[in-house]
């Protein structure tokens, strides 16, 4: 376990790998867990405060710095991004997300989350929001 690499008041990020992360500050160190005042809110629906004290694992804290960007990956060409961003919104029509009605719902559920987490991603590295008819003209000019 890493309990020498936490520190009381080392700034740190905490949250899980795809769920929101948070800003926090230590205020103890356990044997397993760490004590974290949140340095910013938390929360959508049901928001924490700054200030919020929360108990978190080692695994699901690190430090603030060590999330600094290294360097950006060079940008792809509009022309391939509207080439993938075509091909999620192909995977989003309903007979490829339901694989022609032999999937489950739970499967069509996690399907299109991923397909819209995806498109999520392409539209912004892309810049904007980009609608399906836009992606089809790109991609397939009359």
């Amino acid at each position: 376990m890493e309990t020498v690499s936490f520190k009381v008041g080392d700034p740190v990020i905490f949250g899980r790998g795809n769920g929101e992360q948070t800003r926090g500050e230590v205020l103890k160190v356990n044997r397993k867990t760490v004590k974290v005042k949140t340095t910013e809110t938390r929360g959508t629906k049901r928001g924490y405060d700054i200030g919020t004290v929360w108990k978190v694992p080692f695994t699901l804290c690190h430090h603030a710095e060590s999330t600094q960007p290294t360097a950006t990956k060079p940008a792809r060409p509009e022309s391939e991004v509207m080439r993938d961003i075509v091909g999620v919104y192909g995977g989003l029509s309903p007979e490829n997300l339901s694989c022609d009605g032999e999937c489950s719902m739970s499967q069509i559920r996690r399907r299109r989350a991923s397909l819209n987490r995806q498109l999520r991603e392409l539209e912004q590295e892309i810049g904007r929001k980009v609608s399906e008819d836009e992606a089809y003209r790109f991609c397939y000019p009359r």
